[in-house]
């Protein structure tokens, strides 16, 4: 996902209604998570205001759907870069951590960086080897 259409997504959920929304069905036996088989339909409910059934009267709440639901695989692969960073955060962390005391308990500045250094480039690696170099994605 590009850093435009993520600003995009910006203006657009700062456009919109604020949260919370949730799913209603329309049928009072069914739930949201029933697929609509009554004829009746499932809306959102909350503080989106309806002008009839299922439309919106803000333009910004309807884009805003679909702008989401047309990037969902995007945000959700960005999620997981996310976590995968994390992952990688901590694993730097806890290199210079261990890399930075000698067996007597003193800092040892120059392994720490060695160690935290050589640490973090093997993480880096294996992120770019299962998502390729996000320098490269973006353009």
């Amino acid at each position: 996902m590009n850093p435009e259409k993520l600003e995009e997504l910006r203006e657009l959920e700062a456009q919109a209604t604020p949260e919370p929304w949730s799913a209603m069905h329309r049928c009072f036996a069914c739930s949201p998570q029933d697929d609509e088989s009554w004829g009746l339909g499932l809306e959102i409910e909350g503080p989106p205001e309806a002008d009839g059934r299922g439309q919106f009267k803000r333009g910004a709440d309807a884009r805003l759907i679909a702008e989401l639901r047309n990037n969902a695989k995007a945000l959700l692969a960005a999620c997981e870069r996310v976590a995968e960073l994390e992952k990688i955060r901590e694993a730097a962390r806890q290199w210079a951590y261990f890399y930075a005391l000698h067996e007597d308990g003193e800092p040892a500045i120059g392994l720490a960086l060695d160690g935290s250094e050589r640490g973090l480039r093997n993480a880096l690696a294996a992120y770019e080897a299962k998502y390729g170099d996000p320098k490269e994605e973006n353009k």
